[in-house]
């Protein structure tokens, strides 16, 4: 018995720093696993920025090879035009001279617009948007929308139709930022849809706020492309009916917009029958920039 009782004293001896050392060793292997694990992870998100970064790198180069191509064309014919013009006053006639002054302007105002655009987007990558809120009707923010595009429609004789379920909806928002959103959208339908179409905007009040619709009836988008229009980092853009070109920055505006005061901008299109856009904005929503 007593040796036993030894036996038991010596092998629990023995095993204790066995077993210590086990534990010991368990939890430093479950140490080196979550280190490893943590590095996976670290890896991964490495992996995943250094992707995003290369992919918006590459869509901004696409984006400024687009916008200097876009900005050229207009700027480099004016010049050789004036050019033309100055050193041979009498090489046409009255008539002729008034319509080529006249292309020169709506070319200068086309690059107008589009640098207009690009100031729009350069305050939003450099966080300086201001916001101001205060309230107002609807109709105010689609009357000046309407004032401002109105020559685009005309030059396609495309007509305009408003659709309200409300005569007047009130709105507590920033207008200015509103009504860019809308402009956006409605040259965006503009430049989609066939001369001699129609383009239907309608303005629903909602439970928080206000939702519009654009709706057009021209060339539509393919399905494959859907994720890509609302991708801010893929500057997607086709030419227009009229082979309008642009940077394809109105989307990415409309929807960095929508950030900042807590809009949601979405669509449904279907390839040769047109598409609908929709903004719905809320009261006095506006999201930390």
């Amino acid at each position: 018995m007593t040796t036993c009782l030894v036996l038991c004293i010596i092998l629990t001896t023995l095993l204790i720093p066995v077993v210590v050392y086990a534990s010991v060793l368990k939890r430093a292997v479950t140490g080196l696993k979550k280190k490893q694990s943590s590095l996976e992870d670290k890896h991964q998100e490495a992996k995943r920025v250094i992707d995003e970064f290369n992919k918006k790198e590459k869509s901004m180069d696409q984006f400024f090879a687009i916008v200097t191509h876009d900005l050229r064309g207009p700027v480099g014919n004016t010049g050789s035009i004036l050019q033309t013009l100055i050193e041979n006053p009498d090489i046409y006639d009255s008539d002729t001279q008034h319509e080529i002054l006249s292309a020169l302007k709506d070319s200068a105002k086309q690059s107008l617009e589009l640098l207009d655009t690009l100031s729009q987007w350069s305050r939003i990558q450099r966080k300086k948007v201001q916001i101001n809120l205060e309230p107002f009707s609807v109709q105010d923010a689609i009357d000046i929308v309407l004032e401002r595009i109105k020559e685009r429609a005309l030059a396609k004789n495309i007509s305009i139709e408003i659709n309200r379920k409300k005569p007047e909806i009130p709105l507590n928002s920033d207008i200015s930022l509103i009504t860019i959103m809308l402009q956006h959208l409605m040259v965006n339908a503009i430049k989609y849809s066939y001369p001699g179409s129609k383009i239907i905007l309608t303005v629903d009040e909602t439970e928080k706020g206000v939702q519009f619709s654009i709706e057009d009836d021209g060339i539509g988008i393919e399905k494959e492309n859907f994720s890509r229009i609302l991708d801010t980092t893929d500057y997607y853009y086709t030419y227009g009916t009229a082979d309008e070109k642009g940077p394809g920055l109105g989307i990415t505006i409309v929807q960095e917009y929508c950030k900042l005061i807590n809009g949601k901008l979405w669509f449904e299109s279907k390839k040769g029958e047109g598409s609908t856009f929709f903004l719905q904005l809320e009261n006095s929503a506006v999201k930390n920039q």
